[in-house]
């Protein structure tokens, strides 16, 4: 086929899977999946971004994050069509976003891309291109990413390889193909990190790999001229964004990694079992499909040489390839549910390898490489057998893949929550909404700063925190602000559930309850200092919050957790040495506060019985001892300890009051009380 009919054939079949998949109004941008979780993360940062002036660096935004703003490349909003959108806001639609709009593109240049990488290969008839194009466009990892619609851009990896073999091949100058590479890795860094580091360490491959071929001084020329320029422009574009301006680094490495039988099972055909919700290597979803299986399979099976060849033709590649497997699998090798193998990452690349801790994404490059490896070695010979074999690789992908595509389609389809309109009434003059604590402080539920992120910017207010990636808030100055009293102009939120621990309240709040300014909405206590709820929350469903509340905690013995114990009434009862009570990992606002536990034990008064300590677990989730005492035996009779708890400021995370036996002799654990003191 001429070129322009098959980018023309291969763009018609990219937009016909796409309305396959979406409705036009997901093109649009309507609808429950921009609203939920992560797509609701990547609209809302946009929006904020849009709702701002420009700043430097460019990326950055006060409105979210309020006042000291967040780059949003940090909500996953796709800086480069964020960068393309923003000096055309006004004239855009309210409440515009382009995350529909980039779908559409993905299907599209993946099409596209997968056509100009075969035709590098030296595939150009239209069977060869219809079955690399649908293979791709129903590729299972691309359409798992559904919810991370700047991780779906696949046509940056498909693309790099594309230039990389058109250089090898001869079809274009080395230097050519060198500087294509340079420009889609500097289109990924605009998309995302994960796309920039793949299609970044293809461009070194090849550089390598055309290094190899040159004979004579001029053999490492290009590398050392390119390597150096290419990173001077990635520090520029990386400054000039802001990308250097907050921390990447974390950690997970070895968590978020591949599963060793990812590639071989997920769908119709070849089934895994059901992955538990929130497994974190599904970032390590790689499932090839059983299609591209049985390409694979007949390309060994009839076309060794070929595939020898190609693996001879292109060694740097092929050692890159393992290279990505073996960091896909990260330092935790699984298999199923057992680990294989694991071992201590060497200190110097700590910060590397938890810069990119999603591990599993790396195994994209390998598996398009497979794929592409298997129709080169079918389709550059002809022979007769090759068309049947893709008449049913193609219908057999497409049915193994079923469960993939139908949850795509149910995401896309689910209408719009129209859930903002109702609080049109309660954000009548304000100008900001302040969360308590700041997203990444505790455990409050992430759904409640996304659902607030999106009340934010569709009433063109500020927010204090957010639902940020690689979040590191001041969860210390976050807390001050609401110990004082509550301004007219803001919305102030936490979550509900701590009314049940009145400890963790802070004296803003406290004081708000105490007027009658507060009421519960769901799993938010919202309050405005404009009178009582009646008077400002309008259509919302708001129930009335008591007006006092006691400052005491009181726990009784049975309702704390054992690890040796039995309750027994309301108490709870061991005699043998272990772990008689821990928890109530309660939070704590700065202060003092007085500890007591009561207690009955066996053993005589001047025998040690038991021992208590006060365990303290940070937002890192790092636990230290804070202090600690002896128990001694009461002869039966009921006795106290009380003590002192002093939490600094800063102290966000975890409190716990832990007993423990030394012995055998019975022992009564009756309450728990903490209280101001």
């Amino acid at each position: 086929m001429p070129p322009a009919y098959a980018y023309a054939l291969a763009a018609m079949l990219g937009i016909a899977l796409f309305f396959e998949l979406y409705p036009v109004s997901f093109l649009l941008g309507h609808g429950a999946f921009f609203e939920t979780s992560d797509p609701s993360q990547h609209v809302t940062g946009w929006r904020y971004f849009a709702q701002d002036t420009w700043h430097f660096p460019l990326l950055h935004t006060t409105r979210l994050n309020y006042p000291a703003g967040v780059n949003i490349a940090f909500t996953d909003s796709i800086p480069l069509a964020a960068l393309l959108f923003k000096p055309f806001v006004a004239w855009l639609p309210a409440g515009f976003h382009y995350f529909g709009l980039w779908h559409a593109l993905v299907y599209v240049t993946q099409a596209l891309a997968a056509t100009f990488l075969l035709r590098a290969l030296g595939v150009r008839h239209a069977p060869g291109l219809i079955v690399a194009v649908f293979m791709t466009l129903i590729w299972p990892a691309l359409v798992w990413r559904m919810p991370h619609t700047s991780l779906m851009t696949h046509s940056i990896i498909l693309a790099s390889l594309g230039c990389y073999v058109s250089g090898r091949e001869g079809l274009w100058r080395p230097m050519s193909a060198a500087l294509g590479m340079v420009g889609i890795a500097l289109v990924a860094l605009l998309i995302h990190p994960y796309l920039f580091a793949m299609s970044y360490s293809l461009l070194l491959m090849y550089l390598v790999e055309a290094g190899i071929n040159v004979r004579g001084r001029e053999r490492w020329r290009m590398p050392l001229i390119l390597v150096p320029l290419s990173l001077v422009i990635v520090m520029a574009i990386a400054w000039t964004l802001g990308y250097l301006g907050q921390s990447s680094t974390t950690d997970g490495f070895g968590t978020f990694s591949m599963n060793l039988q990812a590639p071989f099972c997920s769908g119709d055909v070849f089934p895994c079992g059901t992955m538990t919700p929130g497994n974190p290597q599904g970032e390590g979803f790689n499932y090839l499909g059983a299609g591209v299986l049985l390409l694979i399979a007949a390309a060994l099976l009839t076309r060794l040489r070929d595939v020898g060849r190609l693996l001879r033709q292109y060694p740097v590649l092929t050692i890159g390839m393992i290279l990505f497997t073996l960091y896909a699998v990260s330092n935790r090798i699984v298999w199923q549910h057992d680990v294989l193998l694991s071992y201590e990452v060497p200190g110097f690349l700590e910060k590397l390898v938890n810069t990119f801790r999603a591990s599993g994404r790396f195994f994209w490059p390998v598996g398009y490489a497979l794929l592409f490896m298997a129709l080169a070695s079918l389709l550059r010979k002809p022979a007769a057998w090759v068309l049947p074999l893709l008449l049913v690789a193609m219908p057999l992908q497409w049915y193994d893949v079923f469960p993939h595509r139908w949850g795509v389609r149910q995401l896309a389809k689910a209408p719009s929550r129209g859930d903002l309109q109702p609080w049109q009434t309660a954000m009548r003059d304000i100008k900001h909404i302040n969360i308590y604590p700041a997203y990444g402080c505790d455990d409050t539920s992430e759904a409640i700063y996304s659902f607030l992120q999106r009340v934010g910017t569709h009433y063109n207010v500020t927010l204090d925190t957010g639902h940020i990636a690689r979040s590191t808030p001041d969860c210390a100055l976050n807390q001050d602000r609401f110990t004082k009293p509550f301004a007219d102009d803001t919305l102030y939120v936490m979550a509900a559930a701590k009314l049940d621990k009145p400890l963790s309240i802070t004296a803003g709040f406290r004081q708000a309850i105490k007027a009658g300014q507060c009421g519960i909405n769901g799993e938010m206590l919202v309050c405005r200092s404009a009178g009582k709820p009646a008077d400002w929350s309008g259509p919302l469903d708001m129930k009335a919050v008591a007006p006092t509340m006691t400052l005491m905690n009181h726990w009784n013995g049975a309702e704390l957790p054992s690890l040796v114990g039995k309750p027994e009434g309301t108490s709870m009862v061991a005699s043998q040495e272990g772990i008689l009570s821990y928890g109530p990992y309660t939070t704590l606002l700065p202060g003092r506060y007085r500890f007591r536990i009561q207690y009955r034990g066996d053993a005589p008064r001047e025998v040690e019985q038991a021992r208590w300590d006060i365990q303290y677990t940070d937002a890192q989730n790092v636990t230290t001892e804070q202090a600690s005492g002896a128990m001694p035996g009461t002869a039966s009779e009921a006795a106290t300890i009380d003590g002192i708890i002093t939490v600094p400021r800063g102290h966000a995370g975890r409190w716990e009051i832990r007993t423990r036996l030394l012995g055998a002799d019975r022992m009564q654990l009756i309450g728990l009380d903490i209280e101001p003191d």
